[in-house]
């Protein structure tokens, strides 16, 4: 099998309620503006939250991680080189796929009354904006054993390079892959990120107090845009608040 972190999505009642604070803050935050950019203000802060608390961080040091996440430089805190490498991976990605996630949302007005309306749609609709935008497109990752592919087989200890985003829209797996749809039925999707239980936790307890901020909508003449290759997403969400 490949090697990967594991931090599960029922992980310790701490880090979902510091999830869950943190999401209240923010969206407290933005209630109160008229207009916001949901990049800065909140994709990129809940992220550093969600890894700080499964890291044993203190919350007051969230901002050095933050920058760490960012732009590198000495960890915040002292991390094996291989976990430092995939916790930034797993931050970044996670910012940069609920940048997605809510893009795709305001778009889709319908499907954002939904998610209010029935929170438990939150992890139908974050698995399929890992499918169908995923924030990594692709991962290198290394064989722990011999593993057999249909064209061969890759040999323990090799880098494989996983091509997520080609993998996600495979319309043997997917009918109509390029639709984005929550409710679609079939099997899970590679999980295009490098510690999807990580951020499955951060969208399932630190969103719904966002999409609960009134008047919640995207800015006049805005559309999101997503842009990147080795991490992609938008770097602008413009909305609207107060209704």
């Amino acid at each position: 099998m490949l090697a990967s972190a594991d931090v599960r999505a029922d992980a310790p009642p701490h880090v979902a309620g510091v999830v869950a604070r943190a999401g209240h803050v923010l969206a407290g935050r933005l209630g109160s503006r008229a207009s916001a950019d949901l990049v800065p203000e909140f994709c990129d802060w809940l992220p550093a939250v969600a890894l700080g608390a499964a890291l044993g961080l203190p919350y007051r040091r969230t901002e050095a991680l933050r920058r760490w996440c960012r732009a590198g430089g000495p960890a915040p805190l002292p991390l094996p080189d291989a976990l430092a490498v995939r916790a930034r991976g797993a931050e970044r990605a996670t910012a940069y796929a609920l940048a997605s996630l809510l893009g795709t949302l305001l778009t889709r007005p319908a499907h954002l009354a939904a998610v209010r309306d029935e929170p438990a749609l939150i992890d139908a609709v974050w698995a399929e904006t890992l499918r169908h935008d995923p924030p990594a497109p692709y991962l290198v990752l290394r064989a722990r054993e011999r593993v057999r592919l249909p064209g061969g087989a890759v040999a323990a200890g090799e880098r494989v390079l996983c091509l997520l985003g080609a993998a996600g829209r495979d319309p043997a797996g997917y009918p109509d892959p390029g639709r984005w749809d929550p409710y679609r039925a079939g099997p899970a999707p590679v999980p295009a990120h490098p510690w999807p239980d990580l951020g499955l936790l951060t969208v399932r307890y630190g969103l719904p107090p966002l999409l609960g901020v009134r008047g919640l909508a995207l800015a006049p003449g805005f559309a999101p845009r997503a842009v990147g290759v080795r991490v992609r997403g938008p770097r602008r969400l413009l909305v609207r608040l107060g209704g």
